[in-house]
């Protein structure tokens, strides 16, 4: 789901002086310039300008805004368009369905039952045209590709839900095409990286203006945010315990990262660390004769990766999530103490074991809890600064 390319639109006449816009439209031409603009991504990496230097074939999808007959016949197909490589485009058709079946088509499929679907090529156009039903009562819907574009024989089976007479969800697989499960498959990630973008970032309703290029700004910002973030999670899940984030605690290391962190060329491994504090190692012995080693924070950034915070596991008598008065109350003005919502719980196996305030005297005993408030969970950092990090079984 990460943005590759963006498109400001700068209004009627304006955008009817873009590269494409007279031969294909405002639609077409705008969708063709978003695949030259995206087209053969990351070229830092030897592969990626290999595809590039060898014009290797790509396969686009689009929604029904993007999908005509124009894009496939006058666009991609055409070999009019200079510098665009020979890729492949299938996207859902409904609006702009002028020189395509859809209708008859539509007419022909009405009494067919879930799981059907027919296949129209034109050989001279280089492209497909599928009707598919995924339920008997509902219209089908219907798909245009260029010919190299995927497979129509069947592939993932689109899963059908419903409540059965007692109100328990019954299903089964419906048959599809293989093109149209690698669609669907597909056709939310921008929907997803929006959500992030708007909902839960929510640069937009933090940042309250009526400056329109203010307003692109926090955009273009959010979206380099959402990017950086989704890619961290494909690209290293397991590191840092990015995969428990959410986007506004990724953020806020990110941009404390951005503040604090020496920007340097040279490998990460040779470049020295800010030290809030001297290293230390202790070790222990254990009553069974196990040795282990205790090893100290070095630096906040240290203490922000060991110490992740998530819902609280602990649970009381009720058998709920139980509710804890947040460590820092007290101590940090915009503290927002005991709310209604559950607070969070530091995961690290020594604040999991601490003892924990007089003030939870109805709670377990033992663990740090800490309330959503930003300020809050930066001064359990500071305070880990020094502190034990994290233990090591060495026999």
């Amino acid at each position: 789901g990460i943005f590759l390319y963006l498109e400001l639109q700068e209004g009627k006449d304006p955008m009817r002086s873009k590269p494409h816009s007279r031969t294909l439209g405002g639609t077409g031409g705008c969708s063709i310039r978003l695949i030259e603009g995206s087209q053969y991504s990351g070229q830092l990496e030897d592969v990626r300008m290999k595809a590039k230097n060898q014009s290797k074939r790509e396969t686009y999808f689009g929604d029904s805004w993007f999908t005509s007959r124009r894009i496939i016949k006058d666009g991609l197909k055409s070999g009019k368009v200079t510098g665009l490589g020979p890729h492949e485009y299938a996207g859902i058709l409904k609006t702009s369905h002028s020189g395509t079946p859809k209708l008859q088509v539509e007419e022909i499929m009405k009494d067919w039952p879930a799981g059907s679907y027919l296949v129209l090529i034109c050989d001279e156009l280089a492209m497909m045209f599928i009707g598919y039903k995924y339920s008997y009562k509902r219209k089908p819907i219907f798909m245009l590709a260029s010919l190299d574009a995927g497979s129509t024989r069947p592939g993932e089976p689109y899963k059908a839900k419903w409540p059965d007479a007692n109100g328990n969800i019954k299903s089964r697989d419906v048959i599809r095409p293989d093109i149209m499960g690698r669609f669907f498959k597909r056709s939310n990630v921008i929907d997803v990286g929006n959500q992030l973008r708007q909902k839960e970032l929510a640069l937009e309703k933090h940042w309250l203006t009526h400056d329109p290029y203010f307003r692109i700004g926090c955009t273009i910002i959010g979206i380099s945010v959402i990017d950086a973030y989704l890619a961290a999670k494909y690209q290293a899940p397991e590191c840092a315990g990015i995969t428990k984030m959410s986007v506004r605690e990724w953020a806020e290391r990110m941009a404390y990262d951005l503040l604090n962190r020496k920007i340097t060329d040279e490998p990460k491994a040779s470049v020295p660390l800010r030290t809030s504090g001297a290293a230390a190692t202790t070790t222990l012995i254990s009553e069974e004769g196990v040795e282990i080693e205790l090893h100290h924070t070095l630096t906040i950034e240290d203490a922000m990766v060991e110490h992740d915070f998530r819902m609280t596991s602990q649970r009381g008598q009720d058998n709920k999530r139980v509710r804890r008065v947040c460590h820092m109350k007290g101590r940090i003005e915009s503290c927002e103490g005991q709310t209604s919502k559950v607070t969070t719980e530091c995961q690290h196996p020594l604040c999991l074991g601490q003892v924990g305030s007089k003030a939870n005297r109805h709670a377990p005993p033992t663990g740090i809890f800490i309330c959503s408030n930003a300020a809050c969970r930066r001064a359990h950092w500071r305070d880990m600064v020094g502190q034990v990090n994290h233990c090591r079984r060495v026999s």
